[in-house]
């Protein structure tokens, strides 16, 4: 393998052997993870839950994402990802910190108009981290921080459905934002937000799996 990637790297140059080198190594990679199988002790549901993760992941679009030289391939797919979500949690922790008291000579009814940004993002998240799902659904899909995360994610739209209802729709709106009820629930979302973005992060460092890939 070395002496391979050492003739390549001589042969076309510093700058385009580097880049030919590690297209050589990621195509050797999937080739051998394809290869092998998998030593998992699982049941028939799970053996059809990852004949589905390789059908996702075999697909174009999802050998494209991961495969595609283009920058609008991955890096468009993680950027718009990223910032789907500052988008989304901004706007999410501006409404929170609100009803925590920070900033008082802000009006709330103003802020009702962040959900419609807050209704994109969460649009695009949703379509790109699909995307970059599919781009390695035989490994992602068997990662355990990645359901936690899915988790938290779902548990804060919940909580964020619930502070629209009996903050900006209540018709006892001024009562409803001074609530305890209220603070409480800005004091979860936060908590719930951090959580997520935590969790997502760690993805990277923590391998936790329901099996080997």
């Amino acid at each position: 393998m070395a002496f391979v990637t050492k003739n390549v790297a001589l042969e076309f140059g510093c700058a385009r052997g580097v880049k030919v080198v590690r297209t050589f190594k990621e195509t050797l990679v999937r080739y051998k993870l394809r290869q092998l199988p998998l030593h998992l002790d699982v049941s028939m549901e799970e053996t059809q839950f990852m004949k589905v993760m390789t059908w996702l992941q075999d697909s174009s679009i999802a050998i494209w994402v991961a495969e595609s030289e283009t920058i609008w391939a991955y890096p468009t797919m993680l950027t718009l990802h990223t910032f789907g979500l500052a988008i989304l949690v901004g706007s999410n922790a501006v409404i929170d910190f609100r009803l925590l008291g920070f900033s008082r000579e802000t009006p709330i009814p103003p802020l009702k108009k962040l959900f419609g940004p807050m209704w994109v993002a969460l649009a695009i998240n949703a379509i790109t981290g699909v995307l970059l799902f599919m781009s390695g659904a035989r490994v992602k899909g068997l990662v355990i921080m990645l359901y936690v995360k899915l988790v938290f994610v779902a548990l804060a739209l919940l909580v964020l459905l619930r502070i629209r209802r009996i903050v900006f729709e209540s018709e006892t709106r001024p009562e409803a934002v001074t609530s305890p009820h209220a603070s409480w629930l800005a004091a979860l979302s936060l908590c719930l937000w951090a959580a997520a973005t935590l969790s997502g992060r760690m993805m990277a460092y923590w391998d936790w799996s329901f099996g080997e890939y």
